[in-house]
């Protein structure tokens, strides 16, 4: 199809697919990018009628702006996680950036050509359909209708100090949370290039890094061995479930904790984070398993378990009281991960109106469980 002239002041009229050189693109204003039937991606979506690669000069034609307009891409490093510091290094390339009414950025790398088109959600009057909803819906929502068009992402990025969390996928598009609210989404080149590499840089370096089973331990250590290597402030020990426990005061994610470590005959066996945050408003606990979820998996990768369970309805609907549904048992959360020779296991839970958060790591080396399983029944084993 013919691409219409463009004459800027006048919002731009295209039909359903436009044409830009020899490459079809769906046009970010007219097409509901997720609603269409296949994927798409982001080399083909298109935005005001710019797209990825396209010449500065004719960025600047486009939204009627001069050369003044243009600014330096710079984003102090300590405000970035180490993902978005990448980004900004390798798919910006330290580039250039022009926005267009506060709605829309769009950012060149130092050879000119555009390598990422940033919408806010100020634009949302401006997208169509499910691609227009995403941005109105409850937070909670927003993340499940992102994955119900785009599935899930190829790597999720946190950033703690500003509760950021920025989702990638390979075939060139981004979503960035604020506290689990959508502030807004991109297209990037060579994303699938980038972010490769920082999967294989992180990969290769959590396989030199992961020595230990539970914090600078690893199972089968002695009661001994421990109290040598934990420094923390011993808050208990006692003898639970057939197994010795050494229980230590801490702090891990930026949350108060008690750090519990479990043996079977003298043997590391298990070990657990009980935090004991007090928050007034009991949806605290939800962020603070959101918060800590997402430190996981960028350490060990997506959760191979995640569970959101409602035993009691009665306040599903209305999300400002989902805390309190914790708290009374009647909504229970788990995530699990699966590494070689440990478990993990997130939950939140509850009941009588108190909230337990706990992090539990559990040995699956066969002769260590079996050594669990049977001083928790009371058996012999030696």
């Amino acid at each position: 199809m013919k691409k219409k002239v463009f004459e800027f002041g006048v919002l731009v009229l295209f039909s359903s697919i436009i044409v830009l050189g020899a490459q079809e693109k769906y046009e970010l204003t007219e097409i509901d990018i997720f609603s269409l039937e296949r994927k798409v991606l982001g080399t083909e979506v298109s935005v005001l009628g710019i797209s990825l690669g396209d010449s500065r000069e004719a960025v600047l034609k486009a939204l009627d702006k001069k050369e003044s307009d243009v600014k330096k891409v710079n984003i102090p490093p300590d405000n970035m996680s180490d993902l978005e510091h990448d980004v900004i290094e390798t798919v910006l390339n330290q580039g250039y950036s022009i926005s267009f009414k506060d709605s829309i950025s769009v950012f060149f790398s130092s050879d000119n050509l555009v390598t990422q088109i940033m919408v806010n959600n100020s634009f949302v009057s401006n997208l169509k359909g499910k691609t227009a909803e995403i941005f109105g819906l409850i937070p909670q929502l927003q993340k499940a209708s992102m994955r119900a068009s785009f599935g899930e992402p190829d790597y999720t990025d946190h950033n703690s100090s500003i509760h950021l969390d920025s989702l990638y996928y390979l075939d060139g598009f981004s979503f960035a949370y604020m506290n689990d609210s959508l502030v807004h989404f991109s297209i990037l080149s060579n994303v699938r290039t980038k972010i490769s590499k920082v999967l294989k840089s992180k990969a290769a370096s959590k396989s030199k890094t992961l020595t230990t089973d539970f914090r600078n331990t690893s199972w089968g250590m002695s009661k001994e061995q421990i109290e040598k290597i934990e420094k923390g402030e011993v808050a208990n020990k006692s003898t639970s479930r057939g197994l010795d426990i050494l229980m230590y005061k801490g702090r891990v994610g930026g949350l108060n904790c008690l750090i519990g470590y479990y043996f079977a005959k003298n043997q590391l066996v298990e070990g657990r984070y009980v935090f004991y945050e007090k928050h007034t408003n009991k949806n605290d606990y939800i962020d603070d398993f959101n918060r800590t979820a997402d430190s996981i998996t960028k350490k060990y990768g997506q959760p191979t378990k995640e569970m959101q369970q409602w035993k009691n309805n009665l306040y599903k609907d209305d999300h400002s009281d989902w805390g309190l549904a914790v708290s009374i048992g009647h909504l229970v959360y788990q995530y699990d991960w699966k590494l070689p020779e440990t478990t993990l296991k997130l939950q939140l839970t509850g009941d009588n109106y108190k909230i337990t958060f706990i992090l539990d790591y559990r040995c699956e080396i066969p002769k260590y469980k079996k050594l669990k399983e049977a001083a928790e029944a009371g058996d012999e084993i030696w």
